[in-house]
């Protein structure tokens, strides 16, 4: 087998010190510019290999060796050097020197052998050590050139691993010859599998199995993975058995192989998808400022035809006999009236655009107003259940607007249980960082939150994008105006809240307010 690297330079220091012979032995290393300073790579001592060191270069025979000429002192070296500390401690008598001279014409560093004997040989050793110092030469100046190469594959795969990107090759015949860690990552393998030398086939075939199916769909997976391979880098994105959406990318090299990168789009579409949210978001904010002026009038002028109807039915009431045919009809016309007229008073406050005035008050004690008038409402067969926190501050905002928010939250629960249920209602005081709101906007601080959670039927996705849409509702024909929650939502808004509702079916928030 063939020696190198360090073990090479070990072997050499033995055998020239055997050979020659010699006391001691060294290939130094150059540590700075000025070859001032020289660490040894390999240290021999009477036949044995001892710790390496540093040493200074002034003062001692190494100085002459790195002007790339071979010094010999064959005798009274330590007379001609009295500072140089290794030649009086070890009472050495002889030096032989050489430059290791790289394929560039630099100085490396030096062989050096040095003895406590005469050399009785000078130009056997000079030639001896000229052409060890070569072979020593090279082999540094080769480790040197794999360590540079070790380096850059490390920062390589580094940069390959902190891409972003699964990458691959794969060679001619489909066997895998590189990848990076987001390789595996990203196709959801198993990186014990994953190894240089791997088929496609086998790579697709263990991707399915971990997700546990059959063998049926696991044949015709990889069939269609390997028939479509060429469409999918081309065109498409793939769609992992777990879901997981990748696009791909693929370069052919010149002897028939193939690179490939892979990204997962799967944190874009969401991206996308809450771009798309957003976008409703605002175009229901704005359907919403398009449509209060327009209800607003309609809502003016059918005030004015219903109060001369309200005020003929109770003048016609206090003249009519209670017990008679016609009270009890009279009566009837009065409760209509008045529902419609409640409805009236319900598109005029989604239509009012203009902040009301506003003053410092405790939402708590609106809370227990509005239960106190629900409790008569409810049916037996719904119990409130009140949970009010002690460090709920109070809150700038308009009364009468805020009792219409919890009114409206509170009835929106108490109608979603048809059967009966518990209406919980909670009012704290949270913090809130970067929510977005039902109109888009984002807030930030300290709010305080009543939220409305009941045991009904819950509601699904497309029924709780349009909840706050005016005159929508999923109440049957005749039961329901669809503005409870509609005229929530301006108010709210004024007071620089929001406001959100709905749950999967089953059970949970109902609705939710921040003030």
């Amino acid at each position: 087998l063939r020696v190198t690297g360090e073990d090479y330079l070990r072997s050499l220091a033995l055998h020239l010190g055997h050979a020659l012979p010699a006391d001691y032995v060294f290939v130094g290393e150059i540590k700075d510019s000025e070859a001032a300073r020289v660490q040894t790579l390999v240290a021999a001592a009477d036949g044995r290999i001892i710790d390496n060191f540093e040493y200074d270069t002034a003062n001692t025979p190494c100085q002459s060796v790195f002007s790339k000429a071979v010094c010999v002192y064959p005798h009274g070296v330590r007379e001609l050097f009295p500072a140089d500390a290794m030649l009086q401690t070890e009472r050495l008598e002889s030096y032989a020197g050489a430059p290791l001279v790289g394929s560039d014409g630099q100085v490396l560093g030096n062989l050096v052998v040095m003895s406590r004997s005469v050399l009785h040989n000078p130009a056997m050793v000079e030639a001896l050590i000229s052409v060890f110092a070569t072979r020593a030469a090279a082999e540094i100046e080769r480790v040197r050139s794999e360590h540079v190469r070790m380096e850059q594959a490390r920062l390589l795969e580094l940069a390959l691993d902190n891409l972003g990107q699964g990458y691959c090759i794969f060679d001619k015949n489909g066997r895998l010859v590189a990848f990076n860690s987001s390789f595996v990552a990203l196709q959801e393998l198993d990186r014990n599998f994953v190894r240089v030398g791997r088929t496609f086939e086998e790579i697709a075939r263990h991707q399915y199995e971990r997700h546990a199916r059959t063998d049926a769909e696991i044949e015709s997976y990889i069939a269609l993975r390997t028939r479509n391979m060429r469409r999918e880098f081309d065109h498409g994105t793939i769609v992992l058995p777990s879901g997981r959406p990748l696009i791909p990318s693929r370069r052919s090299m010149p002897d028939g192989g193939m690179v490939s990168t892979y990204v997962d789009v799967t944190a874009t579409r969401r991206t996308e998808q809450e771009r798309l949210e957003l976008e409703a978001r605002v175009l229901q904010s704005e359907k919403l400022s398009t449509i209060g002026p327009l209800a607003g009038g309609i809502a003016h002028d059918f005030n004015n035809i219903l109060t001369p109807i309200i005020s003929y039915t109770e003048l016609m009431l206090n003249r009519a006999h209670r017990a008679s045919v016609e009270h009890a009809e009279l009566t009837r016309i009065l409760k209509a009236s008045q529902r419609a007229a409640d409805l009236v008073r319900q598109i005029r406050a989604f239509s009012r655009q203009a902040d009301q005035e506003q003053k410092s008050l405790r939402v708590e004690e609106l809370l227990r107003e509005v239960l106190s008038l629900l409790q008569s409402t409810l049916p037996d067969s719904i119990h409130v259940a009140l949970h009010v926190a002690e460090d709920v501050p109070p809150v700038l905002g308009n009364a009468s607007q805020l009792h219409s928010v919890i009114l409206n939250l509170c009835v929106n629960a108490g109608q979603a249980m048809t059967d009966g249920g518990v209406m919980t209602v909670t009012l704290e005081n949270v913090a809130v960082d970067g929510r977005v709101l039902y109109s888009g906007q984002v807030i930030s601080g300290r709010f305080v939150r009543f939220q409305v959670t009941d045991t009904g039927v819950g509601m699904d996705d497309a029924t709780r994008r349009r909840i706050f849409e005016p005159f929508f509702t999923t109440k049957p024909a005749g039961s329901g105006t669809g503005l409870g929650l509609a005229v929530t939502d301006g108010p709210i808004r004024q007071h620089g809240g929001d406001v959100g509702g709905g749950c999967a079916p089953g059970a949970g928030p109902r609705g939710t307010a921040f003030f």
